[in-house]
């Protein structure tokens, strides 16, 4: 970690770049290399001079013809397809192929992988479970309120059926749904039947 220390100024310090290796999978066509930097969000000819600069390679963008031959055998690599002809890409394939086979280091990748799908499924679980809740409280609120302007439009249609007039009608509404139901859906309700 690099400090600034009493008598240095900013221009001092290094800079730093964070690059992710991402295989995102997207409808929209992206590139294979992205950089970012620090921009001022109400401004973005406002650039932070802080010597942050971030790169996103995906393996799955699209090749828009300016990548380097260095960047292609990265994006190989990424796919776990071979690279040939390259003495840095050799050695990085020839690391692979000896953690591979190490045992040790495949039953810690496994163990790993191990906890990141049982997470994954906790996760699965949990959203399923919230799902589902949240769909049957609003299946039961809707026939709740199904079931409630039924009562209220067999109520109308009875009221009519022994003579009561419209104001009466409409009283009774008020009186045993009004709770439920606003003044308005109430008269509806009335023209309905």
């Amino acid at each position: 970690m690099t400090l600034l220390h009493q008598g240095y100024t900013y221009n001092n310090l290094k800079n730093v770049f964070i690059i992710f290796l991402c295989t995102f999978k997207t409808k929209q066509k992206v590139a294979i290399k992205s950089t970012y930097q620090t921009i001022n969000v109400d401004n973005h000819a406002d650039i932070l001079q802080d010597g942050l600069t971030k790169i996103i390679i995906n393996s799955n963008g699209v090749p828009d013809g300016t990548e380097t031959e260095t960047l292609l055998n990265l994006v190989k690599l990424m796919k776990d397809l071979p690279v040939h002809g390259d003495k840095l890409f050799d050695k990085a394939q020839k690391r692979i192929e000896s953690m591979n086979a190490d045992p040790e280091w495949r039953d810690t990748i496994m163990d790993f992988e191990t906890r990141m799908l049982e997470r994954e499924q906790v996760g699965e679980k949990k959203g399923r479970m919230e799902g589902e809740k949240k769909g049957r409280k609003e299946g039961e609120k809707k026939g709740l309120q199904q079931g409630l302007k039924t009562g209220a439009l067999t109520l109308v249609a009875s009221l009519k059926d022994v003579g009561c007039t419209s104001q009466q009608i409409l009283q009774q509404l008020k009186q045993k749904y009004g709770n439920v139901f606003s003044d308005k859906q109430l008269e509806e309700f009335l023209k309905q039947s």
